[in-house]
Order: C-alpha cells, then structure tokens, then sequence
C-alpha cells in the first residue's frame, strides 16, 4: 500500500468516524430540544387557557379573513377540540370549501357571522345564500352589504331571539328601499310579558325595523343601542323617519339597562300620533345607566327637542354633532330657555372645566371635570371630558366667522353658567379675536364670574387664515384687560390666572401693553391678586394688603 492509498484510507475512516459523532450529538440536541419544548409555557398552558388565547386571537383578526397556521399536535388537538373556535363564519366565495368544515366542527355552539364590505375599490364576492340557512344559530350577527345584498339577507334570515345577542347592520349607501328586518310579535293579552331575549347589542344602519312597537319588546334587555340614517334627508323624503312616540317608547323599553345610546340622523317625526306603550310625546325618560349619549342631528332645534325628552346621569359622556349649524341658536339645544329646570339638561349644571375650538368652518366644545391632580392651565388636556359638542358650518369671509365666534361665545356663558365652571379656555385663529371689542369680552365672560378661576386665550397656530397680520395681537390683549380690569363691581372676582398664548409672540410689546394697563389691573384685582402670563412671560398683579 503506497502513501497515497494509506492516507485515503484514513481520512475515509476519519470522516465516518466524524459523521457518526455528529448524528450522535444530532440525536442528543433533538432530545433536549423536545424536553426543551415540552417544559416551554406554551405546551405546558391547561387546554382552557390555550383555548382562550385562541378566541382572542380570532375576536382581533381582520373580520373579512380565514387565517389557517401549521401548529403542533397539542395545538391541534386542543384546537379540534373546541365547537366555539369553530363558530366563526366568513360568507366568502373564496372560502366555500370551508363552509361546510366549519359549520361541522361548530357542532351546536352558538355561530358568529361578520363581514363588512370593502371601502377601497377592491371587490370582495360574497355567497349570502350560503350562510342563510344557519342564521337561526347565530349569537352573534355583525354584516355591513350593499343595498342589494341587505336586502336579499333582511328578506330571508330567521333569528332566534333567544340566541342573538349581537345584531349589526349597515347597507351601504343606495337609492334603494330601505331594508325591513322582522322583530317578532310578543304579545299576550294586549300587554307586553317579560321574555328571554338574548339581544345585548343592536345597530342598524339605514336599516328600519318591521314594527318599532315589536322592536321595542326585544330590547328590553339591551346595554347599546344605535339607530343610524333612518331619517335620511338626502332622500327628500320623510318616509322613513320616526315618530316621537314610537321611538320613545323603543328607548322607554331599554332605559333601565341601556348604558351606550346612538342616535345619528335619526330625528323623530313631531306628529300628534297617540301615544304607544303608554308614553306620549311629552314623556321625560330616566336612563340610570348610561353611560355614552352620542346624537348627530341636522338643526341645533331639533337636538335641542331629542334632548329635552332624555334624562341620563352626571357620570354620563356627551357626544353631540350638529350638522348643520346656525351659532345664534346653540342655548337652544344644550339648554333649553324656556325649560331650564328639565331634568335631562341638569348635566349641564356639574362641569367645571369649559374648552372652546374654533377652525374655519366647524367648532368642537369640549365640558369636563377637572382631575384630582389637576395642574395650571397650560396642560390643557388634564381633566375628564364629559361633554363634547362638534358645530359644523360652512366657511365664509373673516368677517363672518369673526361674527361666529362672538356669537358662540356669547351663547356659551348661559348654557354653562349655573355650573362651577372653574376653567376657561379658548383656541381660536387669532384674526377672529379682531372682531371681538371690550364690551364683547364682559358679556362673554360675565356669565362665570361666580367661580371662574382661570381663563386661556390661544392662538390656533394649525389654522391658516388669509390677513392673519391685520389682528394686533397688542390690541387684542389690551381689549381683554380693560375688560377685566375696567368693570364695576369686578368681571370675575375670582380669577387668579390669566394666559394668553400667541404662536408668533412679542415680548417686548406685550410688555408695553401689560405696563400700560397695570394700574388698572391692580384697582380691579386688588383684594384677590392676579398672576398674567403670555407664552414664556409673567406678571404678578399683588394684592393689597389692608
């Protein structure tokens, strides 16, 4: 045997010699990796743990979508296991071979069905005929479909009421009929029985009900109710709005376990039909509960009306959008003149903290409780919102929104003034403070002096106004001290802080102009004192010692 051959020979037998040492460690990693794995939090989770991740990742997926993963046996098994995981239901073409694999593995459990159409161009089919025989074991039904689609679904769904505890429904925008969906007769006697309605959540969306007497027998034991288009006025028809009374009495029903209320277009007809369910157009109804007030109207008068009919709790969130808004008549809606003593506008008497934004051509008004911890005024946001109140307009000259913003502000201090406002604060384009003179100031701020503390005046720096230059900012601030200052007896005897923010500031003129008012300030604000701050600088106004 030559060298050649003999070192061959032993590196063949070192390489097997190799090879067989790697497959042995090989063998023992595989080992320790499955001890590894099978210590690992996530094969050593009970099944009903590992079951509950699985809901929860399912209830936060995209709602249009079937997501289907490799996993181990345990997984798997637990997975198969389980009727509730396999409940939930996609009406898609593409997922027509899972259907019935679904609905098999759902065994009896209750079935969730949710689809919601595409708002991009992307087209997404649907099978509607498909998931229509099995709508009677649904818990839980949250669709949205165009017109036609909705129509066909309303027409020949079967509910179980005993079962539905979930029901949404949206049609997407169509000239179409509105859709009728069928609530069922519960009559015994000519008087309503206690049932065991199922139903917890329900929303339709420019989806009207078969009988709003019938639908008000279901929701006996609802927590959110949302009625959305029903009076649409695109449609230059009142068809399909609401009577007073039909809707009262839906509400009436609901109003001891009701805790989310949603009215958006949906302003009730003012007919003198006969009162229904024992409730006339007059009726004042308590919600105990509530917890969420959300109504979008067309006209301040007619949410002014809606509200005059609701009694809801100080704890309760306010959401008002006015969609077409007229500013010399907001009193009317948040608090009705002639009725101020209407318990479903005593709300209006607890917040202590009032925010004002003005833009071009829409106004958000935003009420709360100040915070336990609360801090100055520049931390703007420090502070619980219970009152929100959105004011759609349409944008006009300077002239005319300067004119919108002194009326506001002017209807602002009766709506509020029988509460302990304690907080002031405006945000507005500077332009329109132009328009606003001394006497404006007194009658915008005399409603509060009773507990007003702190008053804000900003600048909105967002909003960009054509001639934002021909608004003096010195002016501005001199107007709003004389007002302070000049009046007898005293504006707000109580203010202690005054802070005026400016996006483009002037220290040194602003300086000029607090000097020029000084001795003024100090005779208006002598038993109290006041602290003036603008941007980054202050001036203390003493008190007089006596």
């Amino acid at each position: 045997m030559n060298g050649h051959t003999r070192f061959a020979d032993v590196r063949g037998r070192s390489l097997e010699w190799l090879e067989a040492e790697l497959k042995a460690v090989q063998a023992q990693a595989a080992v320790i990796r499955e001890e590894y794995n099978a210590r690992a939090p996530a094969c050593t989770l009970p099944a009903e743990l590992l079951l509950e991740i699985f809901l929860l990742a399912q209830a936060i997926r995209h709602k249009n979508t079937v997501k289907v993963a490799h996993v181990c046996l345990r997984w798997r098994s637990v997975a198969l296991a389980s009727q509730q995981l396999w409940s939930y239901i996609v009406p898609s073409r593409a997922s027509a071979e899972w259907t019935s694999v679904w609905i098999q593995r759902a065994g009896t459990a209750p079935l969730q069905l949710r689809w919601y159409w595409p708002s991009n161009h992307g087209y997404r089919s649907i099978d509607i005929g498909r998931i229509l025989p099995y709508t009677h074991r649904c818990a839980i039904i949250d669709i949205e479909l165009p017109g036609d689609h909705m129509l066909t679904f309303v027409n020949n769904a079967t509910f179980d009421w005993t079962i539905l505890r979930h029901l949404f429904l949206a049609r997407t925008w169509s000239r179409d009929m509105l859709p009728t969906i069928q609530f069922p007769t519960s009559l015994t006697g000519g008087h309503y029985q206690p049932s065991n309605y199922a139903l917890r959540f329900l929303s339709l969306d420019t989806v009207i009900p078969n009988s709003w007497t019938h639908m008000a027998s279901v929701c006996r034991n609802l927590r959110t109710l949302r009625l959305i288009g029903l009076s649409d006025r695109r449609r230059q028809s009142d068809i399909y709005c609401i009577d007073l009374a039909e809707l009262l009495h839906v509400l009436e029903s609901a109003s001891s376990t009701l805790e989310e209320l949603l009215l958006v277009r949906c302003e009730p007809k003012h007919t003198q039909k006969s009162s229904v369910g024992g409730l006339s157009p007059c009726t004042v109804i308590d919600f105990p509960r509530l917890r969420t007030l959300c109504i979008a109207s067309q006209t301040d008068d007619e949410l002014g009306h809606m509200l005059s009919h609701l009694s809801v709790p100080v704890f309760t969130n306010l959401h008002f959008h006015l969609l077409q808004y007229l500013s010399h008549n907001i009193g009317v809606s948040l608090y009705p003149q002639s009725r101020p003593d209407r318990a479903a506008n005593q709300f209006m008497n607890s917040y202590e903290r009032v925010n004002v934004f003005f833009r071009d051509s829409w106004t958000i008004i935003v009420a709360g409780h100040l915070s336990p911890a609360h801090s100055p005024a520049h931390q703007k946001y420090n502070f619980e919102r219970r009152l929100k109140l959105i004011l759609n307009g349409s944008r006009g000259s300077i002239g005319n929104m300067g004119y919108h913003t002194r009326t506001t502000l002017y209807k602002l201090g009766p709506v509020f003034s029988l509460g302990p406002v304690k907080e002031f604060i405006i945000t507005v384009p500077i332009v329109f403070l132009s328009y606003i003179t001394v006497d404006d100031w007194r009658r915008i701020l005399r409603p509060f002096h009773r507990h007003l503390t702190t008053l804000l005046v900003e600048e909105d720096p967002k909003v960009h106004i054509h001639n934002r230059d021909r608004a003096s900012r010195p002016t501005i601030v001199s107007k709003l001290l004389q007002a302070l200052s000049s009046a007898d007896p005293p504006l707000l005897p109580k203010l202690a802080h005054l802070a005026i923010m400016f996006a483009v500031p002037d220290g040194a003129e602003m300086n000029e102009t607090i000097h020029s008012n000084y001795e003024e300030l100090s005779q208006g604000f002598a038993s109290a004192g006041l602290l003036i701050s603008i941007n980054d600088i202050s001036w203390h106004i003493p008190r007089k010692q006596h």
